[in-house]
């Protein structure tokens, strides 16, 4: 059974991940000269993540975790009209 602690461990390593995944989205769109925001929609990236997860580069709750950030980036997308993917 998980203790208090351990839950509280889980959180703050999945927010991490999370800022870790959004970190690295970010760096790539400033290398590759705003190319993301050039073409490379959260559907793409949902669509390349759920791939890697399928090989089995990334784990099912990493997956999981990017999912959620990606997708609410989608409905903004979306709501917005500017989904690219």
């Amino acid at each position: 059974m998980l203790t208090h602690e351990t839950l509280i461990q889980l959180g703050i390593g999945l927010g991490l991940l999370v800022g870790l995944v959004v970190v690295g989205v970010l760096v790539v769109q400033r290398f590759r000269g705003g190319a993301a925001d050039d073409g490379v929609g959260s559907s793409d990236l949902l669509s390349k993540f759920q791939e890697m997860r399928h090989e089995g580069d990334i784990s099912e709750t990493e997956y999981r975790t990017i999912k959620s950030v990606l997708g609410k980036q989608l409905k903004r997308d979306v709501k917005d009209g500017n989904n690219k993917g």
